[in-house]
């Protein structure tokens, strides 16, 4: 999966769970959904980037029309979420600003696809200096 963050491009595979960004398969199997960083390795105190984009699992393109919702915590605390929202292109990218150090898991939660009801998540580890 290539991701481009507006003039870097990366390529990322890595298994579900594993410690860092990349493509992560789905709960259910639906999709895949890859997360990068913009900045590539986030500072504390600084704003970030998470470019969040969905791949259809049986033909590896972009998915479009996706309802989801991010959330972010660190160890049991929840930091941040956003309402469920609507990525029309199958590409997101949402602003965030980590306050501590330390190590951070994003869940991305699908709750719709073409405007039929799923239930999907992905999680991913972002380690923050």
């Amino acid at each position: 999966m290539i991701i481009s963050d507006g003039g870097m491009l990366a390529m990322y595979t890595v298994e579900k769970n594993n410690d860092t960004r990349g493509t992560n398969q789905s709960s259910n199997e639906n999709l895949k959904i890859g997360l990068s960083t913009n900045p590539e390795n986030p500072i504390a105190g600084q704003p970030t980037q998470l470019n969040v984009s969905f791949i259809d699992n049986q033909t590896n393109s972009i998915e479009e029309h996706v309802d989801y919702k991010v959330t972010i915590m660190k160890g049991e605390t929840q930091v941040f979420t956003t309402p469920l929202l609507h990525a029309a292109d199958g590409s997101i990218i949402v602003p965030y600003q980590f306050q501590d150090s330390g190590s951070y898991n994003v869940m991305v939660e699908v709750d719709g696809i073409w405007f039929m009801p799923i239930s999907d998540t992905a999680q991913f580890t972002v380690n923050v200096g």
